[in-house]
């Protein structure tokens, strides 16, 4: 879900899992709340902020699933940027918890999550680029993690001579390095 208010935006979704998790629970659900609260909206200036935020404020994000929860606050914004489309970038304080085999273990870290959103048409295809990066401290900063999905989509009724905008399918590529698990 995304939406967009008179003072900021939104985003969530949830994941709910069901399968053959090795003994540990047969179906389980993961979610994340994005909130947004854009203070150039709120005090109602015009223009951009610093010459390169369109929208700049405050950002947070709560996520929560099994054996893992995040709690973050920072600053994020919606660069200016003379394309089409939306390319953001939130930084945060980052308080987490990964319950994994031995001890619990607690970070005091950052994280910095970029993410974009930029159609194009390919000929009569519509086309979007879309995706994040999450990059964070661990292991009390020293180590990192890094979890990316960038997608690539087609407007596959609007190629048919549909409604555009209504059905997207394509490929998206999940990528997860962490140093605590890295060969």
């Amino acid at each position: 879900h995304f939406s967009t208010w008179k003072y900021g935006d939104n985003f969530a979704f949830v994941d709910m899992y069901r399968g053959d998790f090795g003994g540990v629970a047969e179906s389980t659900v993961y979610a994340e709340w994005h909130p947004r609260l854009f203070l150039n909206k709120l005090l109602g200036t015009k223009g951009n902020f610093l010459g390169v935020f369109k929208n700049f404020g405050l950002a947070f994000e709560v996520n929560q699933g099994p054996y893992f929860y995040a709690y973050m606050a920072g600053l994020g914004g919606d660069l200016a940027l003379p394309i089409p489309g939306n390319v953001s970038i939130n930084a945060f304080y980052r308080y987490d918890s990964v319950q994994i085999p031995g001890p619990d273990i607690r970070n005091h870290t950052w994280q910095v999550s970029p993410s974009w959103v930029v159609p194009f048409n390919v000929g009569p295809a519509g086309v979007v680029f879309t995706g994040f990066v999450d990059v964070s401290g661990t292991n009390d900063n020293e180590d990192v993690d890094v979890l990316a999905q960038p997608q690539l989509l087609v407007d596959v009724l609007g190629l048919a001579g549909g409604p555009k905008n209504a059905l997207f399918a394509g490929v998206e590529w999940y990528l997860h390095y962490n140093d605590l698990i890295a060969p």
